[in-house]
């Protein structure tokens, strides 16, 4: 008898009722956890729920979009004259240094476009090609360039930390969070020998001394900004529209 006692054969054309179609790297909600921080930090409440929902999405349904590599060129494209687009118009708008910091912020929102769509598709990868022009004008030229598949779920999650950073929010939420979602992120790739207890404690003591860090470069920061303005206005150079005299003090008789 060749079949394992107790457990009956299984012809090879017979398959489970329901496959998971969709075998992410992220575990599952942390891109969800992402967003909807960098929503909680720059005040975009409901952009940010309709798009956790959306990039978790693909782990319970099966549909799915069958997508060439002129599609993904397409789409990436489009993406980025959108952020252009976007960016331009609110410079314009707004001025440049506001504008810039606000199309930042909305980095997550304008990058939905690229990112839906690669955790949509069969593939659910993105040549790297897709995302460089210059890879694809090789490429087309004939020249051999190395394109491989990624995954753009890692860096749209550190997109949505960064961009939830340029809200400039003051207080320790942004860097609770931060330190919440990055101990997940990397405690779900921790590697499988790693004593769970060691790690912890190596996490927290990492954190407490980028915390320390952190306090330090500020304080240095206002340090220098103080001495700088001080040492301007002892030894700059004098305003030519401003001057001072002794009018109105009693001189020595």
């Amino acid at each position: 008898m060749s079949e394992s006692a107790g457990r009956p054969a299984v012809h090879p054309a017979v398959q489970p009722a329901f496959q998971p179609a969709f075998q992410p790297t992220t575990p599952p909600l942390l891109l969800a956890a992402g967003v909807l921080f960098w929503g909680w930090q720059t005040g975009y409440y409901a952009a940010a729920l309709a798009i956790a929902l959306l990039v978790e999405a693909p782990r319970w349904t099966r549909l799915r979009l069958e997508l060439g590599e002129a599609d993904f060129n397409r789409i990436a494209d489009f993406t980025a004259w959108l952020f252009i687009g976007v960016a331009v118009y609110l410079a314009a708008t707004r001025g440049v240094s506001r504008g810039v910091i606000t199309a930042f912020q909305w980095l997550p929102a304008l990058l939905v476009p690229i990112v839906a769509v690669q955790r949509f598709s069969r593939a659910e990868r993105i040549n790297l090609t897709a995302l460089l022009s210059l890879l694809r004008r090789l490429k087309a030229r004939g020249v051999p360039v190395r394109d491989p598949s990624v995954d753009l779920a890692w860096t749209f999650l550190a997109i949505s930390l960064i961009a939830a950073g340029a809200a400039n929010q003051r207080g320790p939420g942004y860097f609770a969070g931060v330190l919440a979602i990055v101990g997940w992120a990397l405690w779900s790739v921790r590697p499988v020998h790693a004593a769970g207890g060691v790690w912890v404690a190596l996490f927290v003591l990492g954190s407490g001394a980028g915390y320390a860090g952190h306090m330090g470069l500020s304080q240095t920061q206002a340090a220098l900004e103080s001495w700088i303005g001080n040492w301007l206005l002892e030894h700059g150079d004098p305003d030519p529209y401003r001057t001072s005299t002794s009018i109105g003090h009693v001189g020595e008789l």
